[in-house]
């Protein structure tokens, strides 16, 4: 008879108003247009002042493409994951609320993939998201940190 009193305590609204989880409010993160404009347009625009140079002094057209071409694929393999980052906090910034609200872990899989990237690194980081999101579903929960 206790075991059914405790039950019906238990399973009452104001027994569990304290227990309830609440959703965490997701933030969209804001951006700087100064900031993505001088990232995306100033190394090409170097990189073709360069090849400009290289045209005039060594009178090469080979050279006058190729060695531009070659330090934009260098800045692009260097900044990889501040690139990767961008990516998500566009993910971030348009995806819609019933998608990002589906993530099950804390902190959230796009969170988790930011993290890991500024911890390990691109590949490692990009590795260790993407295994995140492959556990992203349920009975899997609860906090989990890179």
């Amino acid at each position: 008879m206790e075991e059914a009193q405790k039950a019906g305590a238990e399973g009452t609204p104001a027994a569990n108003e304290g227990a309830g989880e609440q959703k965490p409010v997701r933030v969209r993160p804001k951006f700087n247009p100064l900031a993505i404009a001088l990232n995306v347009g100033i190394p090409p625009a170097v990189c073709a002042g360069i090849g400009i140079g290289v045209y005039f002094i060594w009178h090469s057209a080979l050279w006058s493409w190729l060695a531009p071409l070659l330090l934009l694929l260098l800045y692009i393999v260097i900044r990889l994951r501040d690139i990767a980052i961008f990516a998500v906090h566009v993910y971030q910034r348009v995806a819609p609320d019933h998608i990002r609200d589906a993530c099950v872990f804390t902190p959230t899989c796009s969170e988790y993939m930011i993290l890991a990237l500024k911890k390990y690194g691109f590949i490692r980081g990009v590795i260790k998201g993407i295994g995140r999101l492959k556990r992203c579903h349920y009975p899997n929960e609860g906090e989990d940190y890179p």
